[in-house]
């Protein structure tokens, strides 16, 4: 089950490029870049930048994809997922993507320039196309065999599970008369 987290940042983009090359993490291996070279991608991204006259505002978005532990996973499976990822979901922006190995879990960490090197525009992601990138991990985690979860964005929404249990509980305090037979 791959669970999907995304940020944004206004600060420099090396910040969270040396965080996810970071050797203890990675032990210097499983880092690759979606048009752009992992040695020099910061400076890639900030000739994007400068090229398009776009300094101000979000620098980069930083995303993390974490496999569950019942995963059977290698790290280079890991980071194959990841680069999949970054080619679907980002197909116009630079991204660099680092697979962690130091954590009982895999995870990926993707350092996305939020400036497009195609047209200059600036990423905005919307909870839909949130919701799309999370159904685009699961349609891997299946093709792969992994176990999946729902993708969920909407605030204030339960994912059917929790409907589920809802449901159950207040059905169960309706026809029960005390605490034990609730239980």
């Amino acid at each position: 089950m791959a669970i999907i987290k995304l940020s944004s940042a206004k600060i420099s983009a090396r910040i969270g490029i040396d965080y996810i090359c970071n050797e203890e993490k990675t032990l210097g291996k499983l880092i690759s870049g979606k048009d752009c070279m992992p040695e020099s991608c910061y400076d890639e991204f900030e000739m994007v930048r400068n090229n398009f006259n776009k300094q101000g505002g979000r620098t980069y978005y930083h995303m993390i994809q974490s496999f569950a532990q019942d995963d059977d996973i290698s790290p280079k499976k890991c980071h194959e997922i990841g680069m999949q990822m970054a080619e679907h979901c980002f197909p116009e922006f630079q991204v660099l993507v680092a697979t962690h190995i130091d954590k009982k879990h895999m995870h990926n960490h993707f350092i996305i320039n939020s400036v497009s090197y195609k047209d200059g525009k600036k990423m905005d992601i919307s909870p839909q196309d949130l919701l799309d990138i999370k159904n685009y991990s699961n349609q891997l985690c299946r093709e792969n065999g992994f176990i999946t979860t729902e993708a969920k964005t909407r605030r204030n929404e339960n994912p059917k599970w929790k409907q589920k249990i809802r449901y159950w509980a207040i059905k169960m305090m309706q026809e029960s008369n005390d605490m034990e037979e609730f239980i």
